[in-house]
């Protein structure tokens, strides 16, 4: 019963501590900025998207790919049609 409705305003208290996007109170007096219930939420939502976001690009980063591609271009004469390629491979490790 009452313990569970004290135990519930704590949480909501300790929500409300949260909140980065406090309304301004009407009388000056007390405190300047009140705290609410849907701005902690918002605050904490924002918080978890941002940690996510540099989570995920510093992994991003940190992670290594190797990609190889050959792009040709095509050319409009057909005098210019061919091309040559050459690659040269080496095998350092490979014993002659």
């Amino acid at each position: 019963g009452s313990a569970q409705l004290v135990a519930m305003a704590s949480v909501i208290a300790g929500l409300k501590s949260v909140d980065f996007y406090r309304k301004l109170k009407k009388d000056l007096q007390q405190e300047l900025t009140e705290a609410s219930v849907a701005g902690a939420a918002l605050s904490a939502i924002a918080a978890l998207f941002m940690i996510g976001l540099v989570i995920a690009e510093f992994s991003a980063y940190m992670a290594v790919t190797t990609e190889s591609k050959v792009h040709l271009d095509h050319f409009d004469s057909s005098a210019d049609d061919t091309l040559q390629v050459n690659f040269n491979f080496s095998f350092p490790h490979l014993k002659c």
